[in-house]
């Protein structure tokens, strides 16, 4: 390669990594440690800030892939849609991250559960740690300090 490319080849990684969204440069954590207690089907309990809670609010968190390497699947139901984003966890920190976006089904329904599902979705959207209880009872809290409290499903 000429003095040239390598130049323009610089510029466009630097270029590139400029534009990388916040939420993947915040999911860079330390290496991973595996947190089986985290990993399982949960229901939703409580929200602090959510009110008239659905009984058949989910979510499923996964490893990503085979070999964990700190990322972790989640979907779950969130009152009228299936939803899906992948994350990212440091157990020795306790942080969780969603590393995407969460994408959902379209389905309709009546207003009361669109605005749940929203509010809800959007807390998930927010969250940057969690804590656990004897691997059976899971709080995520987000950046504001709101909790979303979950007891472990049998799978």
């Amino acid at each position: 390669m000429n003095t040239s490319s390598l130049l323009l080849t610089a510029t466009l990684l630097g270029a590139l990594a400029a534009c990388t969204p916040a939420t993947e440069l915040q999911a860079t954590v330390t290496p991973p440690v595996a947190v089986p207690g985290l990993l399982g089907q949960w229901q939703l309990d409580s929200a602090s800030q959510l009110q008239d809670i659905p009984r058949d609010i989910t979510l499923s968190i996964r490893k990503a892939h085979s070999k964990y390497d700190g990322s972790l699947r989640i979907t779950g139901y969130s009152g009228l849609n299936e939803y899906v984003s992948n994350a990212r966890v440091d157990a020795a920190q306790q942080r969780f991250i969603l590393s995407t976006q969460i994408a959902t089904t379209q389905k309709w329904g009546p207003q009361p559960r669109r605005d749940f599902e929203q509010a809800y979705l959007d807390s998930l959207d927010g969250v940057v740690s969690y804590q656990l209880a004897a691997d059976t009872k899971m709080t995520l809290i987000t950046l504001k300090g709101d909790t979303l409290q979950f007891h472990k499903v049998d799978d």
